[in-house]
């Protein structure tokens, strides 16, 4: 109720309980509310999402979501690996409902561009990383924990920096050496039967 104080309007307000007297100020209640969503009431017509709510809503490292120059293979794989678990995050949200409601759905576009631009997606990290888990060795190294393959391990020497290529260079050495292996294997076993053939 609005009342008279003093040439002042004022709004008196009445609270009963024993918790009367602990009722928020509005300023208190609207940064409760604030906090208590990442999204924001003015997302715009579209429902689209700014870059900085969709971290927040698909629980995205920040570090990870900024532009670094010259980031490294460690760093560009921790950035695609963010970027698949968004993307699952995503999915996992529509599947339970947890979605905000009103909110438009992030192409998986929409999420890559939050860590890369799709051109540097496509034409670096995919073909880098897709296939990292037949390398066993080198993704231990590019998950950089503690225990890990040293550079030395690895690649036979250090370097201040690994490129792409490096990488695409590293794993057609392992895939030869495997065929080696394999060939060696094959001809050992041909060479057994032979001498079983001659023993009979």
């Amino acid at each position: 109720m609005w009342v008279n104080d003093n040439g002042q309007l004022t709004l008196a307000l009445c609270a009963e309980g024993k918790e009367s007297f602990g009722v928020p100020t509005i300023s208190q209640a609207a940064i409760d509310v604030n906090v208590a969503s990442p999204v924001s009431k003015g997302i715009g017509k579209s429902g689209d999402l700014s870059k900085k709510e969709l971290i927040a809503l698909l629980n995205i490292p920040e570090h990870l979501a900024q532009n670094i120059k010259n980031a490294g293979l460690k760093v560009n794989y921790a950035k695609y690996k963010a970027c698949l678990q968004a993307q699952d995050t995503l999915s996992q949200k529509i599947k339970q409902g947890t979605w905000p409601a009103g909110v438009k759905k992030p192409t998986n576009s929409n999420i890559i561009e939050v860590f890369v631009s799709r051109t540097y997606w496509h034409t670096y990290m995919t073909p880098a990383f897709h296939d990292i888990s037949h390398h066993p060795l080198l993704k231990d190294w590019l998950e950089n924990s503690d225990g890990g393959p040293t550079d030395a391990d690895v690649w036979g020497k250090f370097q201040n920096n690994y490129s792409f290529a490096d990488l695409q260079k590293e794993k057609e050495r392992r895939q030869q050496q495997a065929k080696g292996k394999g060939k060696k294997k094959d001809e050992q076993h041909a060479g057994e039967k032979k001498k079983k053939q001659k023993m009979k």
